[in-house]
């Protein structure tokens, strides 16, 4: 089983890199496999990139917890050696969990 990092809170309407925000915690090495899902309500756009996307950026929608879609996704894998992971959350404060 992988190890769980503490929640990430992500705040309304703000890009925030959360493969550079899991550099100070111990067991976690930029460039590896995480596992990312949304603990919130709040939808989160996701965008793989070495940079701070723009809001014209296309992304990854990582869907509300409680959604009344069909399928929601609420689980996103980035592969090992991908750059960064940028996340948003857009309708609301955003919270997810990181496993390495």
């Amino acid at each position: 089983m992988a190890d769980t990092l503490p929640n990430l809170q992500l705040p309304h309407g703000e890009w925030i890199n959360a493969t550079q925000a899991r550099d100070t915690y111990p067991g976690y090495t930029p460039g590896e496999q995480i596992d990312i899902c949304n603990l919130s309500k709040a939808q989160i756009h996701m965008h793989v990139s070495a940079t701070e996307p723009s809001d014209d950026d296309g992304y990854i929608y990582l869907d509300a917890r409680g959604s009344s879609k069909m399928t929601p996704v609420y689980w996103f894998r980035l592969d090992a050696g991908e750059s960064a992971v940028w996340l948003k959350a857009v309708s609301g404060a955003g919270l997810v969990n990181i496993q390495i």
